[in-house]
């Protein structure tokens, strides 16, 4: 029970939310807004990055929703290492990963092979033993999604089925 003549306390105004605007034009899974940890994909790729990346993307990549496990196999990296990488490329956590997803990962994993390869900074090689949350935090650290990794991924034998124009079947190493 208020007396009339008890002053009444001015309301708040809520202010109104901004306009949201689209941050990126290519469409495809990496043009989610919520991306996970504010991660952006790099738009630019060296010409050899991109020829690499394009070809096993092909190979393994259109239309999977896991990377086959001749591919993983191949890269000679620790499988929480590789989940570690792949989260940090598939900021929207998409299933399916697209072109720019794939690449991305692709130029991670080289960033990894690299650390394994020089025996890496003390941090380096803790992320890599360790995989999951050290490994992304250091991948997001090191900024390796914005520049070319010293090697590019490489891949250890990995056989591709395929037909040459007799029709016959091939084995042909990747």
């Amino acid at each position: 029970c208020e007396s009339p003549t008890a002053k009444r306390r001015p309301q708040a105004q809520t202010p109104r939310a901004a306009p949201q605007f689209q941050l990126e034009t290519i469409p495809g899974p990496s043009c989610n807004s919520s991306r996970f940890q504010n991660t952006r994909l790099p738009r630019t790729w060296t010409e050899e990055e991109q020829a690499l990346y394009d070809d096993l993307f092909s190979k393994f990549g259109v239309g999977a929703t896991s990377f086959p496990e001749t591919f993983r196999g191949a890269i000679g990296l620790k499988p929480e290492v590789l989940e570690a990488a792949w989260q940090v490329a598939n900021p929207d956590l998409s299933p399916s990963p697209g072109l720019r997803e794939f690449r991305s990962f692709c130029r991670l994993v080289g960033h990894c092979q690299a650390m394994v390869r020089d025996g890496g900074t003390g941090a380096q090689r803790r992320a890599l033993k360790r995989g999951g949350s050290a490994m992304r935090t250091l991948l997001r650290a090191e900024e390796a999604l914005e520049r070319c990794p010293p090697v590019l991924i490489q891949l250890t034998s990995v056989s591709a089925c395929s037909t040459d124009d007799k029709g016959e079947k091939n084995e042909e190493a990747a």
